[in-house]
């Protein structure tokens, strides 16, 4: 079995610990792009962020500052949220 990492992944670490991850995904996204991956609005999303609002849910990705005016998130993290609730929504319904 060949355990080797493949040139483009890259080690990342996030909320779940250190793992290897794909050169696209590691990359940071702006609101519009995570907008279009979630299907979610901007009011919505920052309701998800803040600890005092009845939306907020613990298990978001976590934003990284760009600037003092400008925030992102990483892809991997936005797309392992995005499956998580695909996989908790089919086992509710």
């Amino acid at each position: 079995m060949d355990l080797s990492i493949p040139k483009s992944s890259t080690l990342v670490a996030d909320n779940s610990g250190s793992h290897y991850v794909d050169a696209l995904q590691c990359q940071v996204i702006r609101l519009p792009e995570l907008q279009r991956i979630t299907g979610l609005s901007k009011s919505t999303i920052y309701a998800k962020m803040d600890p005092c609002s009845p939306y907020h849910d613990p298990d978001w990705p976590k934003k990284v500052n760009l600037g003092p005016r400008s925030v992102g998130w990483y892809r991997h993290e936005v797309i392992k949220w995005v499956e998580s609730r695909s996989t908790s929504a089919a086992w509710e319904a």
